[in-house]
């Protein structure tokens, strides 16, 4: 989770030129099935669908299907394969070809660009989309040679392999091609190579006990840094003994507290306060971070000496502007106006 929640993927966006409409751009990491596409799918709350569907003399059927399809939850949307034509092709700017443009109920705008270039041969979704709309499958990745793969009869074949029927491009690996294409379409104008991210909500992983470890290291004299990414994620130990009264294990576990300074390999400790105990902090401090925009600048004053905010729950109080919030008296340079 720590290493993949925002999504990366590495890709190229590709401009498909409506007849009589818009240019709609999609987004695929899978550039070398390019010419195996035929058809286009987008989602309901695509900017160019009613656009699509006045263009393409549908407008009542697309219209139905938007307002049966916006309101569905995206898990409820991904269960099934449903869709309307919009009377509407695009040209495939590698080779020419027409393609229908429909919208789909598994296209969602929060990833990519929301239309997708849909090559029913070597995706899944669009292998089962395709048959139920009778939407011709045409393949052009075959298995590398000397691979242990088959291509399946009635399933897409998603792997990567050797290009065929794909014009100059035919015989490259499937690497190879992305890379390729992508330069032609640069050259061309018709495209460019970005990378998109898709953040997923945040969650915090328990981790088996406690929540999810906080990576960062107490030095006595680099003082507090942050675990170095090739040092991430921080596992918990597996070897614990939970100890009476709710008490948290770990700072009774010398072999997971103990550790190397990043700054200068000097003995350090690990944080030992976990996520989900420390979710409630975050929010106190958010929250005091927004009142404290409010206040008028005229009251705002330099930090004073040892100011530090008390800790309610009776341990040691710890360093925080927000103690301006409950005395006004107090100087603060956290949030003074310079």
């Amino acid at each position: 989770m720590q290493r993949n929640w925002i999504g990366r993927s590495t890709g190229a966006e590709i401009e498909f030129q409506v007849e009589g409409g818009p240019s709609i751009t999609v987004f695929t990491t899978r550039a070398d099935t390019l010419f195996g596409c035929t058809f286009m799918s987008l989602a309901v709350e695509h900017p160019a669908a009613l656009e699509l569907a006045r263009t393409g003399g549908n407008e009542a059927e697309v219209l139905a299907f938007i307002e049966r399809i916006r309101d569905q939850e995206a898990t409820e949307r991904a269960q099934g394969k449903d869709g309307v034509f919009t009377g509407c092709f695009a040209i495939n700017p590698i080779n020419g070809a027409r393609v229908p443009v429909y919208l789909a109920n598994f296209v969602l705008m929060d990833y990519g660009t929301g239309a997708v270039m849909a090559v029913p041969a070597h995706d899944q979704r669009d292998f089962e989309f395709a048959t139920a709309f009778d939407i011709p499958i045409v393949r052009v990745i075959a298995p590398a040679k000397g691979a242990d793969t088959t291509v399946p009869a009635d399933a897409a074949f998603e792997e990567d392999g050797t290009l065929f029927d794909s014009g100059d491009f035919s015989g490259l690996d499937s690497a190879t091609a992305r890379a390729r294409i992508a330069d032609r379409l640069v050259t061309e104008n018709l495209g460019r190579k970005v990378v998109h991210y898709r953040l997923r909500d945040w969650g915090i992983s328990r981790q088996r006990y406690w929540g999810a470890p906080l990576p960062v290291v107490y030095c006595d004299k680099c003082g507090i840094l942050p675990v170095p990414e090739a040092d991430l994620p921080v596992v918990l130990p597996t070897d614990v003994q939970l100890p009476e009264g709710g008490r948290s294990p770990l700072s009774d576990m010398d072999a997971f507290v103990n550790t190397k300074c990043p700054g200068c390999d000097a003995d350090a400790r690990r944080e030992r306060i976990l996520w989900i105990r420390s979710l409630s902090r975050l929010g106190t401090f958010f929250v005091t971070r927004a009142l404290i925009a409010t206040i008028s600048p005229s009251i705002r004053r330099p930090l004073r000496a040892g100011c530090r905010w008390p800790n309610t729950s009776g341990g040691s109080s710890t360093p925080c502007c927000t103690c301006c919030i409950r005395d006004f008296s107090r100087e603060c340079s956290v949030i003074s106006d310079s």
